[in-house]
């Protein structure tokens, strides 16, 4: 049960999973995304779904994990090196979301 739970945890973040994987059909879900074809699309998908919850949004607006991590992958393909970018992007939200005190994350304008 602990060896599933931990696989399961283990592919969740690293979105790398065996579609034929014992565990992925003995879980009963699907994998997201394809981390080969498009490896920073789950970097970007982790630190999306860790703001969004610390988000403050203005004017009623309300943003899903899909629209927050295309924002990230646009500013981080603005940049010289988007990788690098997406990696500080998600060692940033990883380091918010172990904050003892609730903190709040503001959209910034272009």
């Amino acid at each position: 049960m602990h060896a599933t739970n931990v696989r399961a945890a283990f592919d969740r973040v690293f979105a790398q999973t065996d579609v034929a994987s014992p565990l992925v059909h003995a879980a009963g879900r699907q994998p997201f995304g394809d981390a080969f074809a498009d490896p920073d699309a789950g970097q970007a998908r982790l630190a999306a779904s860790i703001f969004l919850k610390y988000l403050e949004t203005t004017g009623g607006q309300s943003l899903d994990i899909d629209a927050l991590a295309g924002a990230l992958r646009t500013a981080a393909n603005r940049s010289l090196n988007s990788h690098r970018a997406l990696s500080f992007a998600t060692r940033i939200a990883s380091s918010l979301d172990k904050q003892s005190e609730p903190e709040s994350v503001y959209e910034a304008g272009d």
